[in-house]
């Protein structure tokens, strides 16, 4: 079976702390295990097509192009036409709606049987871009630099996600074949698809590292309490100010605690590089008088990521909408005690007061409860650390997941031979 992936992320087999880490770990196990010829065309920062093949996996790189009513440049759509002819896919997957890949075939530029993966959908994020920020808040978030540069603004990036709805719904309404990772995405599709549809029930592979992980162990470290935040985007709908805001307030009887914000917080640029959001939580910090309680700590590899888990009483997940939210799904691989917030997919992956603890989006008083309650409940912690842990390995079991996604191939091919 060969396979052409459309995705948003360069397949390696070197420690990556980027985005699309799912991929890097499901490539390799379909390429292993399951028998498909697999093709990957992605793009990046290089000025023409290169071709960077990983293992046995074809790949091709394109340039970043404009787009051009959702669409990048037609050299970039002929190049990527192209590649797909030279393939021949039995089947294309398309690894998202974020970006132009689904409305290549939504539009009859590619014309193979085409499975549409829904990952994150930015109609959603726009819906909650602002996460419980006040008037006030938002208006600090805009610097002067971004009233130079306006499309930095938290308002017109809260609108760009708004304004590419349209051609997601465009995707969702073109494609037969729609693959989901939780019960939330399928409900919020629903209304933009083809009344014929096939949705697929998908599951996410994680990196070996934390498939691979011993159990948490509770830290005994007197009073030095660690928290970990994880988030591969500084935008305000990942809830960090809200984190923060708890991180305050535990302050007051802790107060050696720390929180470190893994993810790229433009913190090695200068303050005209950095957008007006991270500018503004490093403003938050200096008004709660935590600066000494927080760090930022750059992104992080996988291991890296399961050494800081060990080391933490705690991870927050404090985003306001997740399609699935793997850091999530990896921490509780780990063992590691999740505070989460009610929203989106996350509602799905662990059960209050049983795998994890979860308080509403925009109440940080009830996030620094929670919080408490395992910090002081050494029993409550090591309870959740294990149920996680369990559930973790059935889930996200990788031989399970791989023999899914390779069933829901099989399913797509045979509708359309038998249509």
């Amino acid at each position: 079976m060969k396979v052409l992936w459309l995705s948003n992320c360069v397949l390696t087999t070197r420690q990556t702390a980027s985005t699309g880490t799912w991929l890097q770990t499901m490539s390799a196990e379909l390429t292993s295990k399951g028998d498909v010829e697999l093709y990957n065309i992605t793009f990046g920062n290089v000025a023409k097509l290169t071709q960077c093949d990983c293992g046995s996996i074809r790949q091709w790189v394109v340039p970043m192009s404009k787009s051009i009513n959702g669409l990048p440049t037609k050299d970039v759509v002929d190049v990527i036409c192209t590649i797909a002819e030279s393939v021949s896919p039995d089947l294309i997957h398309v690894w998202g709606v974020e970006f132009y890949w689904g409305l290549l075939s939504a539009r009859g530029f590619l014309k193979y049987p085409t499975l549409l993966e829904i990952q994150g959908l930015r109609y959603t994020c726009a819906d909650a871009y602002y996460a419980g920020m006040s008037a006030v808040e938002i208006m600090h978030s805009i610097s002067w630099i971004d009233l130079i540069f306006a499309y930095r603004r938290i308002d017109k990036q809260k609108q760009s996600h708004a304004d590419w709805g349209q051609y997601e719904k465009e995707m969702l309404a073109s494609h037969k074949y729609i693959s989901t990772q939780s019960d939330w995405v399928r409900n919020v599709i629903k209304p933009y698809c083809r009344a014929d549809v096939n949705i697929f029930k998908t599951k996410m592979a994680l990196r070996a590292e934390f498939m691979a992980s011993q159990p948490w162990q509770y830290p005994e470290a007197g009073d030095t309490i660690q928290l970990l935040s994880i988030s591969s985007m500084a935008v305000p709908y990942k809830g960090v100010h809200m984190a923060l805001k708890a991180v305050a307030l535990l302050k007051e009887r802790y107060p050696l605690i720390k929180i470190k914000l893994v993810g790229d917080y433009m913190q090695q640029r200068s303050n005209l590089r950095k957008i007006g959001y991270v500018k503004f939580l490093e403003r938050l910090i200096e008004k709660l008088g935590i600066k000494e309680n927080v760090e930022f700590t750059g992104p992080m590899s996988a291991p890296e990521l399961v050494c800081e888990m060990y080391k933490s009483h705690a991870v927050i997940h404090s985003s306001f909408v997740e399609s699935y939210s793997l850091s999530l799904a990896e921490s509780m691989a780990v063992g590691v005690p999740c505070v989460i917030s009610y929203a989106g997919g996350m509602s799905e992956l662990a059960k209050n007061e049983v795998s994890g603890l979860y308080y509403s989006p925009c109440d940080y008083r009830e996030c620094a409860s929670q919080i408490e309650r395992i910090i002081t409940n050494k029993e409550l912690a090591l309870n959740i650390s294990e149920s996680s842990y369990k559930l973790a390995r059935v889930r996200n079991c990788t031989d399970d997941v791989v023999t899914t996604q390779l069933d829901i191939y099989n399913r797509v091919l045979e509708m359309i031979k038998n249509r």
